[in-house]
């Protein structure tokens, strides 16, 4: 009766052409239908939640094709695409000179901290700290003679260089993200997210970029929201996410969709939200300056950088 019944539904679930059911999603459907209250519990749709079905068999096809709109190919979720069309609508920067740098601070979960200091020109060479809660509190300093315009860049470090080869309309952007992500990850679009995330953490896309990539966003099957009004460091926002089905990971980003930015993220099991802060100085800070390692680096074949450390300054 069970193969029986999965046959009659697959012969006529209007969303058959839709990315397909996992078997634990069938069984407890089916199950569901044949048990009359059998609880489903469908991660993709938000953690932790639970449906009760208790419908007749006429009413099976429209749930069925309900538990298939998270991964639809009509794109993100309505509630996603809402916080998404605002956050591209409002994506803009702070006032900055040529003559100033961003302050790009992200500070992880476990503690560790990262600042960059970039000049909005991209003309003068950056400069990087690290500090790790094990190693005492005292940071790693290093600078190089690159410049942004001078490193190629890529998706997970972007550089001002790289986003200048990237298009600005969304059907162009979207092609180039799916092609730079075919064969990897655990699903091509949830590739597509994390490839997303990645450029977004930086805190250094500009914001008619960011406008692109929300684009793209709302057109990605998966995308989902995930909480609203949620605080982080004393910033609020709303968390839209991508639940990979075959491994459950759960990779969420926290966006402020009045600034069209991206504030934090969390990942699978992580124990706290990472966050990402960016600010306009006028200049690096005499004693980061004072304390950086100056790193030989040269370009690679037009892509990757190679360098060589250099010697830390004297004390």
């Amino acid at each position: 009766m069970t193969t029986d019944l999965r046959e009659r539904l697959a012969a006529a679930d209007p969303a058959a052409d839709a990315s397909g059911y996992s078997p634990s999603q069938c069984d407890a459907v089916t199950e569901a239908i044949l048990g009359g209250s059998t609880p489903v519990h469908h991660r993709t749709l938000r953690p932790g939640r639970r449906v009760k079905v208790t419908f007749v068999a006429a009413s099976v096809i429209a749930v069925i094709a309900a538990l298939a709109t998270v991964h639809s190919p009509a794109g993100a979720s309505d509630a996603a695409r809402s916080v998404l069309v605002t956050s591209a609508t409002n994506a803009s920067d702070p006032p900055a000179k040529p003559s100033q740098y961003w302050e790009m601070t992200q500070t992880s979960p476990q503690g560790r901290t990262h600042t960059e200091y970039v000049a909005v020109d991209g003309n003068r060479p950056s400069y990087y700290l690290d500090t790790y809660p094990a190693g005492g509190g005292q940071p790693e300093i290093w600078t190089t003679n690159l410049t942004p315009n001078q490193s190629p860049g890529m998706w997970q470090a972007p550089t001002s260089a790289f986003w200048a080869t990237l298009p600005r309309d969304p059907n162009a952007l979207r092609e180039r993200l799916y092609e730079d992500t075919r064969g990897r990850g655990n699903s091509t679009d949830g590739e597509v997210f994390v490839y997303i995330a990645d450029f977004l953490r930086s805190g250094m896309v500009p914001a008619d970029l960011r406008r692109s990539i929300f684009q793209v966003l709302q057109t990605v099957p998966g995308v989902e929201v995930m909480a609203t009004n949620v605080v982080v460091s004393g910033r609020t926002g709303v968390v839209i996410g991508y639940q990979e089905r075959a491994s459950w990971g759960l990779h969420q980003i926290l966006l402020d969709p009045n600034a069209g930015a991206m504030l934090g993220e969390w990942y699978d099991d992580s124990k706290a939200w990472s966050t990402i802060t960016k600010n306009v100085v006028d200049d690096v800070p005499a004693s980061v300056r004072a304390a950086a390692r100056h790193d030989d680096c040269y370009v690679m074949n037009g892509q990757g950088v190679a360098c060589t450390l250099g010697s830390p300054p004297p004390t």
